[in-house]
């Protein structure tokens, strides 16, 4: 049975720093994952990225993310 993993984002959730970590995802990676989520919600903030724009940036970082956890020998 494969473990469920859940990535929050958002405020008050934990750093993608400290939520990928534990499954084998390097810190360089996980903090590059953490600055794009970051910039992506300052451009948002920043109304320089429309909501629907937002949403398909976080879907490609999702995948991008996915893609590393299964590298590091999770199961997402």
């Amino acid at each position: 049975m494969s473990e469920k993993i859940e990535i929050r984002m958002g405020a008050m959730a934990p750093s993608l720093v400290e939520q990928l970590t534990p499954y084998g995802v390097s810190q360089e990676a996980a903090e590059r994952f953490e600055r794009l989520n970051k910039s992506i919600t300052g451009l948002r903030l920043g109304n320089l990225l429309p909501d629907a724009q937002a949403k398909k940036c976080r879907d490609k970082l999702f995948k991008q993310i996915e893609k590393e956890l299964q590298r590091a020998g999770a199961q997402p």
